[in-house]
């Protein structure tokens, strides 16, 4: 299980350099990066900002949901830190928050603000639960957890790029081409980031990125020396990508649009939709031969793939860019969020066990014996399905058996 908050930090920031940690809540806990890792990305902008402003930043896979703050001329911040990338909830909860400090003259002091944040944050669950009801300063709100929290539909795309930026940005997430957004701030960066994942959704994004780079990031230093992995970086370093090869698709939205009519939105859903469509043809197809496909990660066929009838686009997805998506982590990881759809039940129920599991590597067999036992706890109510899944464990575990002796007979 996944915690919802791993911790709250509070920094204080004298300079654009050295922010400083006043305090930590809870003061003993484990984290994935030491504390001044997570304070090196806090700084909203290459300027000391006048205003209030909340933003994310990003670790990896840790998140922090910020809150930037002025009192008496001395800037700080409060910091949520999270595994999960539901960031329409943080940020909700952090806006409601400086509201409360804005009205409550009481709430001046920075470490009572922190108290006061945390007195919420205790308040909820430590792990992360399908339905959640969560205490924020207006009322208790109840959230259901889904796929719109993991693919951040709740952040415009309209907002931070034009219709035609959309098409280029979604084209480039799919294909795998790295992508730049040059960037004012923090916040501009931060949910431009969240807007161009909301175009794949309910497909979640599960590439490497960064929400907010500088240039005193050790990330920067690598995109510059060419050993960069990154797929999307925000950024207001223009030289990340001056005489840079790494980066496909430059987009600056340091001027975003204004009052752009079109349902944005709605266009990418249906182009989502579509391509889950034809993905869903070319697996199930796949699975009429091998019910495990899906789990053994099996290669799709390409050109049956890209035959398939698509909705039209001006900037439509060639054989090659669906061919870098079914390798990618984002398909991949769709890919098993799905394997227990009921063509596959169909699929397996009518599969032939005694020559089913020839010609399969070491590698592939096992795989699909430790989903035999998770499957067998997940149909558990089935009796159908859990006899079936017993003499398919039985014959594959015999063929596994045979095939690692062979091989250790050849060491």
């Amino acid at each position: 299980m996944s915690k919802l908050v791993s911790c709250s930090l509070l920094l204080q920031i004298p300079d654009l350099a050295s922010p400083n940690l006043v305090c930590m809540y809870p003061e003993s806990v484990e984290l994935i990066y030491d504390v001044y890792t997570l304070c090196s990305c806090c700084i909203p902008s290459n300027s000391k900002l006048k205003k209030p402003t909340i933003f994310a930043y990003n670790i990896d896979s840790v998140f922090c949901y910020a809150l930037y703050f002025l009192i008496l001329d001395c800037a700080y911040e409060i910091v949520l830190i999270s595994e999960m990338p539901f960031a329409y909830i943080f940020q909700t909860f952090l806006k409601e928050i400086f509201e409360q400090f804005e009205k409550n003259s009481e709430i001046t002091n920075p470490s009572i603000r922190f108290q006061y944040v945390n007195s919420y944050l205790s308040s909820w669950p430590e792990y992360v639960q399908s339905k959640m009801e969560l205490s924020f300063p207006s009322n208790i709100i109840p959230y259901e957890i889904d796929f719109t929290h993991y693919s951040f539909v709740h952040f415009d795309p309209g907002a931070s790029f034009t219709l035609d930026e959309c098409y280029m940005i979604y084209k480039a997430l799919i294909a795998g081409d790295p992508v730049v957004l040059l960037a004012d701030s923090a916040r501009q960066a931060s949910r431009a980031c969240f807007a161009a994942f909301s175009l794949l959704s309910p497909i979640q994004y599960a590439e490497p990125y960064v929400l907010w780079l500088r240039d005193n990031d050790p990330r920067f230093a690598s995109i510059l020396n060419g050993e960069s992995k990154l797929k999307l970086v925000a950024t207001s370093c223009t030289n990340v990508w001056k005489g840079n090869k790494h980066f496909r698709l430059v987009v600056d939205i340091r001027h975003p649009p204004q009052n752009e009519q079109t349902n944005i939105k709605q266009i990418f859903n249906d182009l989502s939709e579509d391509l889950i469509g034809i993905l869903l043809q070319e697996m199930d197809t796949l699975l009429e031969v091998d019910p495990w496909s899906d789990y053994i990660n099996a290669p799709l066929n390409i050109e049956r793939l890209a035959a398939f009838p698509r909705k039209p686009s001006p900037r439509p997805l060639s054989a090659s860019d669906l061919s870098n998506f079914s390798k990618s982590p984002t398909f991949k990881q769709w890919r098993k969020r799905i394997v227990s759809r009921s063509s596959w039940r169909e699929s397996f129920l009518s599969a032939n066990h005694k020559s089913l599991y020839n010609d399969r590597s070491i590698e592939d067999l096992t795989v699909i014996v430790n989903q035999i036992n998770e499957l067998y706890s997940q149909f558990k109510t089935d009796r159908h399905i859990k006899a079936v899944l017993k003499v398919h464990r039985f014959t594959v575990s015999a063929v596994l058996k045979s095939l690692t002796e062979k091989s250790l007979q050849y060491k």
